[in-house]
């Protein structure tokens, strides 16, 4: 048991090796190496307003925020507040999954999946949606990314290094067994270049903003220094009147003693 125990960490280590000495990040699923990539990783983060369980729950419930009619509105909260990211794309393609299936909506709903779909299948997708699905896509990232410290110091640790969505069904979004398009892959890369410039912007904000300071300080220390120069000037100047005139004003006596001495002589 302890062998088996011991070749398996051995993958997972050689694995863990593999990926940081080669030029390109692979993920896949949420609990395997860079899982953290994966749409169905749960992260909460917010949306206007709104408490996101992963990005898959908000990119599906899109596809029905375009009709404000009130069916379309449970039912995009329906997806977007479900516990489970499976649980949302499941709904948000609307395909009942086979009969022999019991999924539940959540363990305090036991609404069955597929009776939720059944209810609300007259509800359409979005018209535009291929359209649109890239833009949303990379917004949701954007949000997940920006509000993670965690997740943002992963995504650019990853550097350079291309990143690809190892999948084996999804042509648009993955690789696809390197037949696909990997825009997944692709957007966190653009996402990853955005946060580069973000924090290489800031730092040059706050450089600049550290000179602006230097600068202020340095001129209210220089204009401190004239002040106390000056009112020494000051002090040394009255002094030297006040002692000037006592110079005078004990010469002028001393010379009126010795002229009346002088006038007493004769």
């Amino acid at each position: 048991m302890i062998y088996y125990f011991n070749i398996y960490n051995s993958i997972i280590l050689f694995n863990i090796l593999l990926t940081m000495c080669s030029a390109i990040i692979y993920f896949t699923k949420s609990n395997k190496l860079y899982g953290e990539f994966s749409n169905t990783y749960q992260q909460i983060f917010m949306i206007n307003g709104k408490v996101v369980q992963s990005v898959e729950n908000y990119y599906q419930s899109q596809k029905f925020a375009w009709n404000k009619n009130a069916r379309y509105v449970e039912y995009m909260d329906l997806i977007l507040n479900a516990n489970s990211p499976h649980v949302a794309k499941i709904l948000g393609h609307q395909k009942k999954i086979s009969n022999d299936s019991k999924w539940y909506y959540s363990n305090n709903d036991k609404r069955l999946i597929n009776d939720i779909i059944e209810e609300y299948k007259d509800l359409i997708i979005r018209p535009d949606w291929q359209t649109v699905k890239y833009d949303i896509m990379l917004f949701t990232l954007l949000s997940k990314y920006s509000q993670s410290a965690k997740l943002r110091s992963l995504l650019l640790s990853t550097g350079d290094k291309c990143i690809v969505y190892r999948s084996l069904r999804e042509k648009y979004w993955g690789d696809c067994q390197t037949h696909g398009h990997n825009i997944l892959g692709k957007m966190l890369e653009n996402i990853r270049q955005r946060l580069n410039k973000i924090d290489t912007d800031n730092q040059q904000f706050n450089t600049y903003i550290m000179y602006i300071c230097a600068i202020f300080f340095s001129i209210i220390l220089i204009v401190n220094l004239y002040m106390i120069d000056r009112a020494n000037f000051q002090i040394y100047l009255h002094n030297y009147r006040h002692n000037h005139q006592n110079y005078h004003h004990h010469n002028y006596h001393q010379n009126y003693d010795n002229t009346y001495i002088y006038n007493d002589e004769l």
